[in-house]
């Protein structure tokens, strides 16, 4: 059985979501996290359809031009996706304009740490244009899909750069960020990563990954070591025990007799509890 990485950081947040959502099948409404990831899910996609495009109109090579040429580009994907998906927005009671605010800000960080990647390779070769591509196919690409039969393991990388002989698999996460390192789940998610990617260039060097907190603008090091590696293979054990039926897993802990912060909000909540 090979299996998504996202159902690792799935366990890590909630091992007993995994048993309703796929075993049992059951489906949920959408909430506001679902539509959010999933209106973000398709920016990010149609961004990645239209960059090589984008690239090509380079013309010029100070940044602020490239900063630009990126930003019109992605926040008109953020409108058009927005108002594609408005009525679905409004169903849930989601603030459309406020989402919208939110979106904009978010694609205009990425828009500026693109930007900066591409004036550095304008910079460094001299470039222009189409001819900027032939250098980030070696230098860097964005949403790679890699499985492993060894490892039981496929997933979609948001990005990946490669610097002389090093590896390093990028994950762009929105949200809150911890004050130290990086969230539990994210870690394992990168390890993953780090795991796909040493076993498929195996001339290269994979030392680290980087979890990307967009709305801090900040970069977080996950080191791949033998406690992560140990870590992620326990998990997913643990996962395909739960995904073949062998494993029910108990509800997240109580404290002072609460329920778990995890359970709050979460759409499986009266079935878990049986209220």
């Amino acid at each position: 059985m090979i299996i998504p990485v996202t159902l690792l950081s799935e366990y890590q947040y909630c091992p007993r979501k995994i048993y309703f959502s796929k075993v049992l099948k059951i489906r949920v409404p959408p909430n506001e996290a679902l539509v959010k990831g999933k209106i973000r899910h398709k920016i990010e996609e149609e961004a990645n359809i239209r960059f090589d495009f984008v690239v090509t109109k380079v013309t010029r090579g100070d940044f602020d031009f490239i900063f630009n040429l990126f930003r019109e580009s992605y926040l008109e994907l953020v409108r058009r996706t927005i108002l594609s998906n408005v009525k679905l927005m409004q169903s849930i009671g989601l603030d459309v304009q406020a989402l919208t605010n939110d979106f904009m800000e978010t694609f205009t960080t990425l828009a500026k740490q693109v930007a900066e990647s591409i004036h550095e390779i304008v910079v460094k070769h001299k470039v222009l244009g189409k001819d900027i591509l032939q250098h980030i196919k070696t230098e860097q690409t964005a949403e790679m899909f890699l499985e492993s039969a060894k490892l039981q393991l496929r997933g979609i990388i948001d990005a990946v750069e490669f610097a002389e002989d090093n590896v390093i698999p990028i994950e762009l996460k929105t949200g809150t960020m911890p004050k130290q390192g990086v969230w539990p789940s994210h870690k394992i998610q990168v390890g993953c990563y780090m795991l796909l990617c040493k076993e498929h260039y195996e001339d290269k060097k994979i030392e680290f990954g980087i979890v990307r907190y967009l709305d801090f603008d900040e970069d977080r090091e996950v080191v791949l070591n033998p406690f992560l590696r140990d870590e992620i293979f326990a998990t997913r054990d643990k996962v395909i025990e739960i995904l073949e039926g062998k494993l029910v897993p108990d509800r997240l802990p109580t404290f002072d007799n609460k329920i778990n912060k995890k359970c709050i909000n979460c759409l499986y909540k009266k079935k878990c509890y049986g209220e």
